[in-house]
């Protein structure tokens, strides 16, 4: 029903890196970054003015917040898909992660991938499919970010959001879990008719686990 662009990340994927450093703890600047690359791109494929809807996951919704700030007027609604860092206090991961090592083979390599994502990503244990992704999302990235979960980085962009908004958790998230009536709140304060949907049976991985569930979310409303 809708024509979908999904990017890879600078410096994830199989994108180009981006043009300055993601390593460092400046995540504002870092975010800012990401969204002047993947902006450029987005104007370069449908054009300087035209409108869109924004959803981003985990990462990607946070310098797709920076995008949404920086694009005003152009985006139709912004959709917080697993977002963090929103200033709120987090644990912290319960179960140490696996490690991966040069004589492993491939489908031992797989193996660790779906015991770790069952750890950080999903709510049930991760099929081959889950594993062989995480193992390409895993051995192509070429930037480390992962404390920006723990920062303020978001909440410091989204009131600079005039977009309606948008956000989707799997219940069983881990890194929102403990703070899902503060980022109701947020959003809310933010745009006081926000969307906040919780899908069950999933966790950080809601759109993998319960893809009908999540494309019902992201659909309703647009316009």
């Amino acid at each position: 029903d809708y024509r979908v662009l999904a990017a890879d990340t600078p410096g994830l994927g199989a994108s180009d890196m981006p043009p300055e450093s993601l390593h460092g703890n400046d995540y504002p600047r870092l975010m800012a970054i990401l969204a002047d690359v993947v902006g450029i791109g987005l104007d370069e494929i449908i054009g300087a003015d035209a409108p869109f809807h924004l959803a981003g996951f985990s990462m990607g919704s946070i310098y797709g917040t920076y995008l949404a700030a920086n694009a005003r007027g152009r985006v139709r609604s912004l959709t917080l898909v697993g977002a963090a860092a929103m200033g709120l206090h987090w644990s912290g991961v319960s179960e140490k992660l696996e490690s991966m090592t040069p004589e492993m083979d491939a489908a031992e390599r797989r193996q660790i991938q779906r015991r770790n994502l069952k750890r950080i990503m999903t709510y049930h244990d991760a099929d081959e499919l889950a594993g062989y992704l995480q193992l390409e999302n895993v051995e192509r990235a070429r930037v480390r970010s992962h404390g920006v979960a723990h920062t303020d980085t978001l909440a410091r962009a989204l009131g600079r959001v005039t977009a309606p908004l948008r956000g989707i958790w799997g219940v069983h998230d881990i890194y929102a879990l403990e703070n899902f009536p503060e980022i109701e709140a947020l959003l809310r304060a933010t745009d006081p008719d926000a969307r906040f949907t919780l899908i069950e049976d999933a966790g950080h991985w809601v759109m993998y686990e319960q893809p009908d569930a999540f494309n019902a979310a992201l659909t309703a409303g647009l316009v």
